[in-house]
């Protein structure tokens, strides 16, 4: 089927004598671009197809005694003139938007849009030939001539050959009349209604997902948005309840959630100067309960959830350690070693900010997120009362700069998977730098990955992190050279590495 469609846009695309084949109807496409875009398309479908205007469906319409409109009305008029399909489109925002009703049901059997500019290149061309030919073989065979197989509504019920083309435009004959001795006077006929001046071209939502009115939009403008035509309350829910359903939800514009897990953390000195330090700080914790908060938001989507600005986001991270204790042997009076818990803390806050790019225009599209931020990580031990010396782990204070790349894959409307990974720039690091081992060059990096499910705008998430913030220390070997020549001995390593893991399981909520 590929196949075939790759070959008929072909046979459409090259230069050719026009060959009769079925008849479609072409409207008049709406926005600035419309008749160009029109024009582009109906040139090599000629080749192919009997392509008539919209007037011509409009008067057959007039004919008929009705207004076209999606449905029953439009069929009548399609098959008074004999067309398998009748075409609508509109160019606004970039943006061709095609839509294909049948000739049959005057329903819609195909609806997409593709990205235009005039003058259009083949491959755009191509696409947009697609999405037409896409809904005439719904339609209809392809190179049948005539058109839809359906009795046209001027055929009489003896007609023998339904494969009779229907009259196109003719005008109805004169009414015959048996001659009265005293003629009534005949009413004066009905006024023929007014061609409609309505497009069969469908909206498009925020998500990219078609949405087609009872009553059309104008054919002459392009809405991006506006209040449905038909106000009654079925058709305002029933629009409520399609926009809820079709919104993607890969793209909300503010997702929320609270989470618990485990958080654990490690210290390690590398390279220790050991002859005046044998006992050089080191730090373990096992898992302890963390909690964690994330809200993400796109402000601008508020105002207009298309675009590039809508794009723009801002993301508030925050976890903490709960009921942390940590461990710390000392000796009593008597000389024997006591284990007493000392209250710890360990939190950290980041503030990010930057753009979530949907990589394809369509529902359910991966994402990509480019960010920069500050963040903040505080670890410390509530020593007491105990001198400096005797504080066997340095606290630790880092301030850092980052930059984030992350990204999203939705595997269905309800289940995806997202990851990031951010490095960070450390400015400071507390006590390790400015009372144990002096300046160093310090950096971080940090790993998400996870699975998210969403439904209903709830949002549940299964996550792991990988924090390592790994540091080399200035001035490490000349403290060291100079405790072994009799100088002042001060702490002296080479590097040291903190690395954290973390386990979480989020829910929330996100719109």
């Amino acid at each position: 089927m590929r196949r075939m469609s790759i070959v008929m846009i072909a046979l459409a695309l090259t230069p050719g004598v026009a060959r009769a084949g079925p008849t479609v109807v072409v409207l008049d496409f709406g926005g600035g671009d419309g008749p160009a875009a029109r024009s582009a398309l109906v040139s090599p479908l000629s080749r192919r197809y009997e392509v008539k205007d919209g007037a011509v469906l409009h008067q057959a319409a007039a004919k008929l005694g009705v207004v076209v409109a999606r449905g029953s009305n439009l069929a009548k008029a399609a098959q008074r003139l004999g067309a398998v399909a009748v075409v609508g489109g509109a160019v606004g925002d970039g943006k061709l938007s095609i839509a294909v009703f049948s000739g049959e049901s005057g329903e819609v059997v195909s609806t997409d849009r593709v990205r235009w500019r005039s003058p259009p290149g083949r491959p755009v061309l191509r696409r947009a030939l697609m999405i037409i030919l896409k809904g005439l073989r719904r339609c209809g065979p392809v190179g049948a001539g005539g058109g839809s197989k359906k009795r046209p509504q001027e055929m009489t019920p003896d007609a023998d050959d339904e494969a009779a083309p229907p009259p196109v435009d003719e005008p109805d004959p004169p009414p015959v009349h048996e001659p009265d001795p005293a003629p009534a006077p005949e009413p004066e006929p009905a006024p023929a209604p007014e061609p409609s001046s309505v497009s069969l071209t469908p909206d498009f939502d925020s998500s990219g997902q078609p949405t087609v009115e009872e009553t059309p939009p104008n054919l002459a403008t392009v809405r991006a948005k506006g209040p449905p035509l038909v106000t009654t309350p079925a058709v305002v829910q029933k629009k409520t309840e399609e926009s809820a359903s079709e919104r993607d939800p890969s793209s909300p514009r503010v997702v929320a959630t609270v989470g618990f897990g485990g958080w654990s953390r490690s210290l390690e000195i590398h390279d220790p100067d050991t002859a005046y330090s044998p006992s050089p700080p080191t730090y373990s914790s096992n898992i302890a309960m963390a909690l964690v908060l994330d809200l993400k938001a796109r402000p601008l989507a508020f105002i207009r959830d298309r675009g590039f600005l809508a794009g723009a986001y801002f993301r508030l991270g925050y976890r903490t350690m709960l009921g942390l204790k940590s461990q710390n042997a000392v000796k009593d009076a008597t000389g024997s070693e006591q284990v007493e818990a000392l209250e710890t803390s360990l939190w950290e806050l980041c503030l990010e900010g930057g753009y979530d790019w949907k990589v394809l225009d369509r529902p359910l599209s991966p994402h990509l997120e480019l960010g920069i931020g500050y963040g903040m990580m505080d670890f410390s031990i509530d020593w007491g009362a105990a001198a400096a010396g005797e504080r066997r782990v340095p606290d630790a204070s880092y301030r850092f700069m980052l930059g984030a790349l992350g990204g999203r894959i939705p595997f269905s409307a309800l289940i995806g998977a997202h990851a990031r990974f951010d490095y960070r720039i450390v400015s400071s690091t507390g006590e390790i730098e400015s009372a144990w081992y002096g300046p160093s060059s310090t950096g971080g990096i940090n790993m998400l990955a996870g699975l998210d499910g969403t439904y209903s705008g709830f949002v549940a998430r299964l996550e792991y992190s990988y924090t390592r913030y790994f540091y080399s220390f200035e001035e490490g070997l000349s403290r060291a050279q100079q405790c072994r020549t009799g100088g002042t001995c001060l702490q002296a390593a080479g590097g040291a590495l903190d690395v954290l893991h973390g386990f979480t399981a989020s829910v929330g909520y996100s719109f």
